[in-house]
């Protein structure tokens, strides 16, 4: 285990299923008021807030085999405003977008997951934002959702954090996806040995 408490740190990567994660997500929202929303693009201003991560659909499952194309959702004070632009499109008609630069006290998570139960796909904690609180909340998030989890390394070097239950997966021989390509995964051989059952 790593524990995550290096204030330099931006981002946090991580492999895990809806359980792994879980017990932290609960311990930080117990003690954090927060919501969650989604960036990109919408059809509409009214965009969905979630006021705990369980509740956003799907959570835990991946839309995607590629790391970077997993949903992304701020996490806000629960009482703070959510800023939706609204664009004009040269075809005609509006899009509204949620844009992590619009919202200096914010961090973002993805959770990355299971896709098609084939393989699971790597998720992460990122700060953007210079605010010292929001740096601070985002640390702790990530060292809340990802305690207890084994740290390895992906063949670039990096470190990911690995849930209980997706180590499991991983010493079954399922494929953690951690960036683009099939190349890209972590492999059994990455657990520590003292780990290894």
């Amino acid at each position: 285990m790593t524990r995550i408490n290096d204030p330099a740190i931006r981002k946090v990567k991580f492999f895990a299923t809806k359980s792994d994660i879980e017990p932290g997500l609960c311990k930080f929202e117990k003690e954090h008021k927060v919501k969650y929303v989604r960036t990109g693009y919408y059809n509409t201003a009214d965009v969905p807030e979630y006021g705990t991560a369980l509740d956003i659909p799907d959570v835990g499952t991946s839309p995607s085999y590629l790391y970077y194309s997993c949903p992304k959702y701020l996490v806000l004070v629960a009482d703070s405003l959510v800023n939706v632009t609204t664009i004009q499109l040269n075809a005609g008609g509006v899009r509204h977008e949620v844009e992590p630069s619009k919202h200096p006290k914010s961090f973002f998570v993805f959770f990355g997951g299971i896709f098609q139960g084939q393989k699971l796909i790597g998720g992460g904690c990122f700060v953007d934002s210079q605010d010292p609180d929001a740096r601070a909340r985002c640390l702790k998030y990530a060292s809340y959702i990802t305690e207890g989890f084994t740290q390895v390394r992906d063949p670039s070097g990096i470190p990911w954090q690995v849930g209980s239950e997706a180590l499991v997966m991983l010493e079954r021989g399922i494929p953690l996806q951690t960036h683009f390509t099939d190349r890209e995964i972590l492999s059994s051989d990455a657990i520590p040995k003292r780990k290894r059952t």
